[in-house]
């Protein structure tokens, strides 16, 4: 497959979205990247290619943990 060249209708849907937007924020659990999410980011490469893009990580603190 060619980078922006895509042949299901699902796709071509969702990468004329993305190409909409000027940046992305993703808010992921634990501080990590999802590999799922990996995988949809790097999919999109043309779409998503030179635009800002910030990645917010949240979590809960151990609860076993003092500190």
């Amino acid at each position: 497959m060619a980078i922006g060249r895509y042949h299901r209708a699902h796709t071509k849907r969702w990468a004329a979205t993305i190409e909409r937007f000027d940046g992305f924020v993703f808010v992921t659990p634990d501080g990590s990247v999802p590999a799922a999410l990996k995988n949809a980011i790097d999919h999109l490469y043309a779409e998503r290619n030179h635009k800002a893009a910030g990645f917010v990580g949240y979590g809960y603190p151990d609860q076993e943990d003092p500190g």
